[in-house]
């Protein structure tokens, strides 16, 4: 499982650094919608779609209205707004849960939190791009929220013994948890050094960083609230050794709004 994990993310990492690096706006753009639109797609699912025209109907209007955000760039405050309140509102459903678990069984509010969070995510990451020095502060949040990740899984395999959130995920453990959050701030503030950005210091990086690691844990154990609802094991079976790519974006959208944010306040572009 490991060694597939691993040759999965050799393919796909140079995929995205290109994409990030190398395309204009547009295919940047289209690159994005691509990679949220396969999450769409997995989440119709997730809201109970089970034909055929509905998860078609699902991953059409998330389609739509990312093209239509990408052509009208001064809503992007908007979504990213209420991607954030959406976002916060779904880690308080993980923080309470199982209470909560009841708000999931509409299909209405998977569908609602589904259309927004994804297309809070795709704004996240055309605003990141859009700041100045945009390709690396789309690069260093993503590289946050990958280092939680992976120093969640192995902290967690080595060290895990006390079960962070057994109701919703009963792999995970504390000491991942704090595990994973060291990683990112090591992998945010190495980042940091080597690139030197003159516009933000080091103590609002540490800050933000930090924010960003604890949102993305939340955002991954949110989809895991969804999955045990919906009652899959995995969103999807798109990437070997990762499931679907729901399973891997899916802390991108409670942490992309935040970053986009707080970055072009910090940076004055907004």
């Amino acid at each position: 499982m490991l060694k597939t994990r691993i040759l999965t993310a050799l393919v796909l990492i140079p995929a995205v650094l290109c994409a990030i690096y190398l395309l204009p706006e547009t295919g940047y753009s289209l690159f994005v919608v691509l990679l949220t639109g396969a999450g769409a797609w997995e989440w119709s699912r997730l809201a109970g779609a089970t034909s055929l025209p509905a998860r078609v109907g699902f991953l059409s209007l998330h389609v739509a209205t990312a093209i239509a955000l990408s052509l009208h760039a001064d809503w992007l405050p908007l979504v990213l707004w209420l991607g954030l309140y959406v976002g916060a509102l779904a880690c308080l459903i993980v923080l309470t849960y199982p209470r909560s678990a009841a708000v999931l069984a509409s299909r209405a509010v998977v569908f609602l939190f589904g259309q927004t969070l994804l297309l809070s995510g795709f704004a996240g990451m055309v605003a990141l791009r859009a700041a100045p020095d945009g390709a690396h502060w789309v690069l260093w949040s993503l590289c946050i929220v990958w280092a939680a990740d992976i120093g969640a899984y192995f902290a967690g395999r080595q060290f895990g013994r006390r079960k962070l959130a057994p109701a919703l995920s009963p792999g995970k453990t504390w000491e991942g948890a704090v595990g994973g959050l060291l990683l990112a701030l090591v992998v945010a503030a190495g980042f940091i050094a080597f690139w030197q950005p003159s516009v933000i210091s080091l103590s609002a990086v540490a800050m933000l960083a930090f924010a960003i690691a604890c949102f993305s844990v939340l955002g991954d154990l949110f989809e895991s609230a969804l999955k045990r609802s919906s009652g899959v094991k995995d969103s999807g079976g798109l990437l070997p050794g990762h499931g679907g790519v729901l399973d891997r974006i899916d802390s991108l959208f409670t942490t992309l709004p935040l970053a986009a944010l707080a970055v072009a306040a910090l940076t004055r572009v907004v």
